[in-house]
Formats: structure tokens, sequence, C-alpha cells
């Protein structure tokens, strides 16, 4: 009977120990699993952040290239100029086509013809949503020199936002016009009447423009030309010191926005420019 008793007490102090021995052995797996789990999210994160940064780096870079194009472009273009084009002095008269402006002042038989430039040329393409496409970065070159008169040529200056993209062209000519004594003294306008619910807006505003801005504050004078929309395709801005630009989608090339953003921030939809010097 004591054997038996003596039997059975060993048995029951050995299981307890048992059981603690394999949930210790458990535990251990389980924490070195923990470790090794936690090593490797370490290891993907690391991973990670390094990917991370050398595309943020990459990006950087190629921000950084596109600047600094942006920056030497205006130059790049002004030395690929004639040695004496800053020195010439721009004689006061207007070339073949801007003498058409002498012409009455309701165009409806036939569109102008705008003229053929075998000389220097520079072609601009703004991708689909871009910014830092302002008037200014434009129209760099035409903006430096002297000139008397500009015709803008554009049957779309029709609707409020197309209005004030001519308003900030006249603002940022205006501006560069004082700032460089280009002597500036007409803007000539060839567009289309807007539709019936448009029209008012539109005569008020450009006599707004002409009258109370450009002639009572500035002394130009703003010429506009009604052209008929079914004859009227072209769009061009001819400056009389020689410069041409041609904008696939004229002045409107930035999409409508109510926000206030610097020029420079509007986005803007694809298009080509072509800019064109002749002598």
């Amino acid at each position: 009977m004591s054997n038996h008793r003596q039997f059975h007490d060993d048995l029951s102090s050995d299981t307890p120990a048992t059981e603690v021995q394999i949930l210790q052995n458990e535990n251990e797996d389980l924490r070195t699993k923990l470790e090794k789990s936690e090593r490797q999210n370490r290891q993907l994160e690391k991973r990670a952040k390094e990917s991370t940064k050398g595309q943020l780096l990459q990006e950087n870079a190629e921000l950084k290239e596109k600047i600094s194009q942006m920056e030497n472009e205006p130059q790049s273009f002004a030395r690929s100029q004639p040695n004496n084009t800053e020195e010439r002095v721009i004689p006061a008269t207007l070339d073949t086509n801007l003498l058409s402006l002498a012409s009455p002042t309701q165009v409806t038989d036939q569109e102008p013809v705008p003229p053929s430039f075998n000389s220097n040329h520079k072609e601009i393409l703004i991708p689909e949503d871009s910014t830092g496409y302002d008037y200014p970065t434009i129209f760099y070159m035409p903006f430096k020199f002297r000139t008397e008169q500009v015709r803008v040529v554009d049957p779309y200056i029709r609707l409020w936002y197309q209005i004030n993209n001519f308003e900030r062209f006249c603002g940022d000519l205006v501006d560069h016009a004082n700032m460089n004594k280009m002597g500036l003294g007409k803007i000539t306008l060839t567009t289309c009447k807007a539709d019936e619910a448009n029209v008012e807006e539109q005569n008020r505003r450009f006599e707004r423009l002409g009258k109370d801005w450009l002639q009572r504050r500035h002394g130009i004078e703003l010429e506009l030309i009604w052209a008929d929309d079914k004859l009227l395709h072209h769009r061009h801005i001819d400056f009389c010191n020689g410069w041409k630009v041609l904008i696939d989608r004229g002045l409107d090339i930035y999409k409508p926005t109510t926000l206030k953003v610097p020029n420079d921030k509007f986005p803007c939809r694809q298009t080509k420019v072509d800019i064109i010097y002749h002598p």
C-alpha cells in the first residue's frame, strides 16, 4: 500500500513539472518566432525607406533639371539670335501685316493671312496640366524690345475666362512696356462677337479695359476689330518690332478657374507655341 501511494505521489509530482517544461519550450519557440518576425519587419521597413528615398532623390533630380532647363531656355534662345539683334534700332513703322490695321474695323469678307517668315524660330511644347507658362515666359523675347503697336488675332476672346486671359496679357505687356521703355501706344484685338448670352459682358469688359485702364491710366489705345467667326480661325500675336508668336490655342491656354493664384501657377491646356523673328 505504501509503495502504491509512493508511486502515485511520484506521478503527481512529475506531471506539473512536465507541463511547465512544455509551456516553457512553447514560449521559447514563440519568442524566437516573434523576434524573427520583428527582424523581418525591420528589414522590410528599411528596404521600403531606402526605396522611397531613392525614388524621391531621383524625382528631385528630375525636377531640378526641368527647372534649370526652363531658366536657361530664354538665355539660350537669346544666344541663338544674331549678335546685332539687341543693338538693332527698330524703326517706328509697321510690317506689311500690321499695316492692315488701317483697314476698316469691320472684317467680314476674308480672314487676314499671317505673313510667311523665313527667319529665327523657336518652338515651345506645353504639356497638359503643366504650370510655369505665364505670358512673360512665353513672350520673353518680344517683350524685350521697343514696339509701338501690338496686334492680337484670336477669335475666342468671348467668354469671361477668355477675356481674363486677354486682360492678363495686356497687363503683362504694359508692365514690360513701362519697364523696358517700349513706347507702346496701341493694342489691336481682332476677335469675334460672343453669343447673345455673353455679348453684353464682352462689350462691357472691353469698354472698361480700353477706356478706364489702358487709355486713361497708360495712354494706350485699344482698337477692336470684329471679324466673322466663320472666316477667322488662325491665332497669332504680331509685334511691330519683327516678333510674331503663333499659339495653337491663342491666349486661351489656361484651364478656367476662379481661384486667385499667380499667373505661372495656372494649369495649362496642351498646346504648341511658335516664336518667330523677322527683321
